[in-house]
């Protein structure tokens, strides 16, 4: 009877008579984690995708500048396997849909700013500060700064981080010219400030000249000449008669401001001169001789 039906399951088999039951329905595979407090058992700080692979921690990185723990990087096939998206997305991450279920790191007092130095500016009565702070405090300070004991200004810019570390130059304004001052800085967030940086002791540079220093100097063979020269109020003066001699003003710093001298020579024989000189630099010379005159003339610049 088994070789008959065997015999008959044959041949409708090879008539194509016979047709294979349908394989059973698959059945979609269940979410891996369903909340948050799941995910966290295998994964403690959440998840972040796998950047590029120039940065494959970029994600990661963001996650952190942003105040969460440093999550684990899982690559784009893993990552896009928890689902549904919305229910991990992070809530305050800089790209939420590349962080899933990050943690919030607590906060931490900022640690004293390193490397503290001061140097008077070369162009003001400003002083330059420079000190430094380490990648990954949170929540981010901001630094207080004192001048003789006293608080004088905030800083809150934020700088990109080059080698995991965050160098910061404020300028110190409001400061007199020639003054030595006593200066640190406290780094201060929400959980509480900093012990302060070693004090600095800065001297200001010395107050610019507002004025030229102008200085004619007269040359008269003879001993008898008359010179004409502009003061520093631009009028002229006559010094007549003199044998030669150095006549030196303070003179404003403005532009297309005319000074000259004219030496004579009275007697009409002899060789003459003229110098002038701004701030000990020669910008003008001449001579004469049988008798002329000798003139130097300069526009200021």
């Amino acid at each position: 009877m088994k070789r008959t039906m065997s015999m008959v399951v044959a041949v409708l088999v090879g008539l194509g008579m016979l047709v294979a039951a349908p394989p059973a329905q698959s059945t979609q595979p269940t979410a891996k984690f369903k909340n948050c407090k799941q995910l966290w058992k295998k994964y403690p700080n959440g998840v972040a995708v796998r950047g590029s692979n120039a940065n494959r921690s970029a994600f990661a990185d963001y996650a952190v500048e942003d105040g969460f723990l440093r999550p684990k990087v899982l690559s784009y096939k893993k990552f896009n396997k928890i689902k549904p998206a919305k229910r991990f997305r992070t809530s305050g991450a800089r790209f939420p849909q590349w962080l899933y279920c990050g943690r919030p790191r607590p906060a931490q007092v900022p640690p004293t700013p390193a490397n503290f130095s001061a140097q008077p500016s070369t162009v003001s009565s400003a002083v330059n500060l420079v000190f430094q702070e380490p990648v990954g405090v949170y929540p981010p300070p901001v630094y207080d700064i004192y001048v003789n004991g006293a608080l004088n200004s905030t800083y809150t810019t934020r700088v990109t981080p080059k080698d995991n570390v965050h160098t910061f130059t404020p300028l110190v304004f409001g400061l007199n010219y020639s003054t030595t001052y006593e200066m640190y800085v406290v780094a201060r967030n929400e959980a509480g400030s900093s012990a302060p940086t070693p004090t600095v002791a800065v001297t200001t540079k010395a107050e610019p000249k507002r004025t030229y220093t102008l200085q004619y100097t007269a040359g008269c063979a003879s001993g008898n000449c008359s010179v004409l020269l502009t003061n520093a109020s631009g009028g002229t003066d006559r010094i007549d008669p003199t044998g030669g001699g150095t006549w030196t003003f303070e003179i404003s710093k403005k532009s297309y401001e005319i000074y000259s001298i004219m030496v004579v020579d009275n007697t009409y024989s002899q060789a003459t001169s003229c110098e002038m000189t701004l701030d000990g630099r020669r910008v003008e010379q001449a001579s004469s001789s049988g008798g002329s005159s000798a003139y130097c003339g300069y526009i200021t610049k």
